[in-house]
């Protein structure tokens, strides 16, 4: 399946709003967690969190979320994302061959 208007692409399209090496930073550079109502740029997992974890169904929409990032890349989806070679546009290719 490939999405291009999925929650995930949608919230890392726009020009500076993935990162590496934490879930979320907010502009003043520190960091944040996904929720964070001042953050201001996402990890790639940052994101799934952010898109699909709501307080009121808690795992239920991000687990079947991960499930899939994990059977495509492998369980350290940190390091995927962290990879000192990786882009942008890895991230928004794999979220849209995942549809999230």
């Amino acid at each position: 399946m490939t999405e291009t208007n999925t929650p995930v692409v949608a919230l890392l399209s726009r020009p500076g709003t993935w990162t590496q090496r934490c879930d979320a930073i907010r502009a003043d550079g520190s960091h944040a967690n996904p929720w964070d109502p001042d953050a201001v740029a996402w990890c790639f997992i940052g994101a799934i969190y952010k898109c699909y974890y709501s307080q009121t169904l808690k795992f239920k929409e991000v687990i079947p979320v991960i499930g899939r990032v994990v059977e495509r890349i492998g369980p350290d989806i940190e390091s995927w994302n962290d990879h000192p070679d990786r882009t942008i546009d890895d991230v928004l290719a794999l979220a849209r061959e995942l549809g999230i």
